[in-house]
């Protein structure tokens, strides 16, 4: 059997991470703006602060701002905010020191990770015990919707601790396996960021979706198409 387990920001905030939008705001909004269409974001983004709750669907409706005559100024925009987002998650994930994380904590890890069943309620709990008992390989995997590395980071040491179980030598009929090879669905901040919705409806302006590029930009299935990934496929399975 394979658990697949969907990760998003709360994982890196959990980690010592400030990466909520809100934050990122506080910090881009202080941020130089090399142009007038930059400059015009920020003031739609203080002047309208809970209309930009989710950063990329903000971005996706404000393209009403732009016809297919001044796309080039919204790409302007788009590679602006982009850059900030992912220099923004660059300095957070700095912050934060692997090697201060003791062999304890990642065998703790990953003891939940095995146990992660444990604290559903009763139904839930023993329907997926029932089906972990007929089954005699468990395989854990990661998609991860975060542009951070961490995730990466701490299932790569998991890997090598033991868990309370093997520590003690305690045999089980269930081989477990870990995967290293997270599906970071969106890029990370070192190879690939893409920044945008996953379908067209956010566009609030259909005509910008006829613009050149556009829709290879904002749109995530085709921009990960246009950087020739198989992050998409890799989830699906």
């Amino acid at each position: 059997m394979v658990v697949t387990f969907l990760v998003g920001n709360g994982f890196d905030i959990s980690c010592g991470l400030n990466t909520s939008y809100r934050s990122f705001y506080d910090w881009y909004l202080q941020q130089p703006s090399s142009s007038d269409p930059i400059r015009e974001l920020k003031k739609s983004i203080c002047n309208e602060y809970e209309n930009w709750a989710d950063f990329e669907i903000g971005l996706a409706r404000y393209t009403k701002n732009f016809t297919i005559d001044t796309v080039d100024d919204f790409f302007e925009i788009y590679e602006d905010a982009r850059k900030n987002i992912i220099n923004f998650i660059r300095i957070q994930t700095e912050n934060v020191d692997l090697n201060a994380i003791s062999d304890k904590q990642f065998m703790d890890f990953k003891s939940g990770l095995i146990s992660f069943y444990d604290e559903l309620p009763p139904t839930e709990n023993r329907l997926i015990s029932n089906l972990l008992n007929h089954d005699n390989e468990l395989v854990f995997r990661f998609i991860s919707y975060n542009y951070s590395s961490i995730l990466n980071n701490i299932i790569s040491r998991v890997v090598k601790i033991p868990s309370a179980s093997e520590m003690l030598n305690l045999s089980s009929r269930v081989k477990i396996e870990i995967n290293p090879n997270i599906v970071n669905l969106h890029g990370t901040i070192n190879e690939y960021p893409i920044i945008g919705v996953s379908e067209d409806l956010y566009i609030d302006n259909k005509e910008i979706l006829n613009a050149p590029v556009f829709r290879d930009i904002m749109i995530k299935p085709e921009s990960v198409n246009a950087v020739r990934q198989l992050w998409y496929e890799e989830a699906t399975k």
